[in-house]
């Protein structure tokens, strides 16, 4: 996991760097659209295909597929032409910064995905939520300091990145939608693992196709009311999932409705999101903006899920399943009500995008 979260870190930045290289205008804006489509499409498919795979052959199967595409992925790039920057003053990496940062992250990280599990008063919740703080602090005043810091904090000044960077947080907070649903359907509808991901199928195919569609919407209307409209979807999506009390065949079509609704929203959201989080940025900062936006997209879904499952499982102590995951859900759609706000009072509405 610490070589794939490696990977990951080279990957993200590194991604939107080639497409910016080799793409201008209206051609790098269809490019990142393609990327988005490959993002959203891989993360919608991935529970259901990785379901099929491990029911039909051993999960470990999942595994060597992803080392074949990788392979795959390392051919497609050979040869691929690139720009290297030069810079007239090379300045040493800032190692204590980015050391400090990941124990920051992870102690956060460890805090949302096991402070349930352990105990949110536990002392392992309150040793994880101290290393945070302690941290943090001692992250910004170290990185005030430093020449070329691990972060360049005037990217928090720049409002439509903080703008989008919100929205995106939020959105992805929706995953805790998914991974309830699945507890929810597995444990009292009897639902398979690949049944449940079947469920959520129609999600991954509608998100990508209107991922091009949010592109020419974006064109015509502006990136700033795509970001505020997109979380609406998912707030009636998520309504429609909420309800528990129909039968079970009927809400499990309710429930493949509520996904396609959802998907409409993050669709259209996709590729706005990302342009304006990157391309209201100085040249030299693509990389960090990239790797900052995604990262918000990582800890919304860490802070989804486990404020998804832990309200889930509190309420299970007292009341039926089906009004547990009910109010899980209703939890979620207040989330999706807040995503719009940082959209419509943070970001310009001459934003570029």
């Amino acid at each position: 996991r610490i070589l794939q979260g490696l990977s990951a870190a080279i990957l993200l930045p590194s991604t939107v760097g080639v497409l910016n290289n080799q793409f201008k205008g209206d051609h790098l804006r269809r490019a990142i659209s393609y990327l988005m489509i490959s993002t959203v499409g891989g993360i919608g498919l991935a529970g259901v295909i990785g379901g099929l795979i491990a029911t039909n052959f051993g999960w470990q199967t999942n595994f060597i597929i992803s080392i074949v595409i990788a392979f795959i992925a390392i051919l497609l790039l050979k040869g691929t032409p690139e720009k290297v920057s030069q810079h007239s003053h090379r300045h040493p990496f800032d190692y204590k910064g980015m050391s400090i940062f990941a124990v920051m992250i992870g102690s956060f990280t460890l805090l949302l995905t096991q402070g349930f599990e352990q105990g949110w008063f536990s002392t392992f919740s309150f040793i994880c939520l101290s290393i945070f703080i302690i941290t943090t602090l001692i992250f910004i005043i170290i990185e005030r300091r430093h020449e070329v810091p691990f972060i360049d904090f005037s990217v928090l000044r720049n409002r439509p990145f903080i703008g989008a960077f919100l929205n995106n947080f939020v959105l992805n907070s929706g995953l805790g939608v998914t991974v309830v649903f699945f507890i929810y359907a597995q444990t009292h509808l009897g639902l398979s693992a690949a049944q449940s991901g079947l469920v959520t199928l129609p999600y991954a195919i509608v998100a990508v196709a209107m991922i091009r569609l949010g592109e020419k919407a974006t064109l015509r209307f502006g990136g700033k009311l795509m970001l505020i409209i997109g979380p609406l979807f998912p707030v009636i999506g998520i309504t429609i999932i909420s309800m528990t009390s129909l039968q079970p065949s009927q809400y499990i079509i309710a429930v493949v409705i509520g996904f396609v609704i959802c998907a409409i929203g993050n669709g259209l959201v996709a590729t706005p999101g990302l342009t304006i989080a990157i391309f209201s940025m100085p040249n030299e900062k693509v990389g960090l903006a990239t790797g900052l936006y995604k990262m918000s997209g990582t800890l919304g879904g860490a802070f989804g899920i486990a404020l998804s499952t832990t309200v889930f499982s509190i309420l299970q102590l007292n009341y039926a399943p089906s009004v547990a995951a009910t109010v899980t859900f209703i939890v979620s759609i207040v989330l999706m009500i807040l995503g719009s706000l940082p959209a419509y009072m943070i970001i310009p509405k001459t934003v570029k995008s």
